[in-house]
């Protein structure tokens, strides 16, 4: 039996993630950046990630007094367009059925 590609993630990622902090990459971006340079932390995730997402939103507004979005990839409105287009063509589909009557 094949087993789901989480699996190979999750066994992996303590090895990945000791090989990212050993690189230094995490150390340097941290030094190059501040908080106060963030304005927005978008979150798209699903399933358990997106429960971290929601957790980690409190503490992003709190510590790092930015607005927070979360959203999955199966959301409508993902970058708030969607939900403008879609606000509109409501008003003009009502505003015409309105004027037939």
């Amino acid at each position: 039996m094949n087993r789901s590609i989480m699996w190979t993630y999750i066994e992996e990622e303590k090895e990945v993630l000791e090989r990212l902090l050993k690189s230094g990459q995490v150390q340097e971006w941290a030094k190059k950046c501040s908080p106060a340079q963030f304005q927005k932390v978008i979150f798209l995730a699903s399933g358990s990630s997106l429960n971290i997402a929601q957790v980690s939103k409190r503490l992003y507004q709190n510590v790092a007094a930015v607005e927070v979005v979360l959203n999955t990839p199966f959301q409508e409105n993902r970058s708030g367009l969607r939900a403008e287009r879609s606000m509109k063509a409501k008003q003009r589909y009502s505003s015409r059925t309105q004027n037939q009557h």
